[in-house]
């Protein structure tokens, strides 16, 4: 008597834990947020983003092409701290643009999801904080309805 209810516990333990990997399988599934790395405005004639193309999870880097608006921005190095189905945070990021007037460290936060066809979720909007003598900026940009980074200035 003692084997047979030996073996039902062997069996229903066995059961038990080849259940937990699939529950936790299917929680983990669950697709991150996507963020637009290719740059700003069409009009200028460049390449720019859109809803069909440059969209990473976890980027090392992200491009804000602002054609003849300003100098070509670049956000390089990503070390993610977080990165959720809800927000993300990179530090110790490389900020810079093209003719080197700004070449400095930056945090970049990710927020506010939304799920549009193509990338599916994404990030809509990019929070990037640095210093630069002595001075903190804070530089806001948002994904606009053409898939595109749009921004509000430094």
């Amino acid at each position: 008597m003692r084997r047979i209810i030996a073996v039902i516990a062997g069996i229903l333990c066995a059961c038990t834990l080849a259940a937990a990997p699939a529950a936790s399988a299917q929680a983990s599934t669950r697709p991150l947020p996507k963020t637009q790395t290719a740059g700003t405005v069409t009009s200028w004639g460049g390449r720019g983003g859109s809803w069909s193309y440059d969209w990473q999870t976890r980027p090392s880097r992200i491009n804000f092409e602002l054609g003849p608006y300003g100098p070509d921005i670049f956000a390089t190095n990503l070390h993610w701290q977080y990165y959720t189905n809800s927000s993300a945070y990179a530090t110790n990021v490389h900020f810079s643009e093209q003719a080197g007037l700004l070449s400095t460290t930056a945090t970049i936060y990710l927020y506010d999801v939304f799920y549009r066809p193509g990338p599916g979720l994404n990030f809509g909007y990019i929070r990037v904080k640095w210093v630069q003598h002595g001075k903190h900026y804070s530089w806001l940009v948002w994904i606009n309805s053409r898939g595109q980074w749009m921004w509000s200035g430094f």
